[in-house]
């Protein structure tokens, strides 16, 4: 299992999370973030950079 971080700040890859729509990939994932209401914004080089999720993996939307 990956582990990023140290001390208060360690956080574990899970493999698997996130439900794209059919049809969809990504590509490299530059960079993760969450909003004050807990979705995910995912970062990726691919055909939709900007993915959002809910906080259990559930697509929301995506742009650009």
């Amino acid at each position: 299992m990956v582990t990023l971080g140290s001390g208060a700040f360690t956080y574990e890859v899970e493999e698997g999370w996130g439900t794209l729509p059919d049809g969809w990939s990504y590509k490299e994932c530059a960079a993760v973030g969450v909003d004050s209401q807990e979705n995910v914004y995912a970062f990726n080089r691919g055909e939709h950079p900007m993915i959002v999720f809910d906080k259990d993996g559930n697509f929301l939307r995506s742009w650009g």
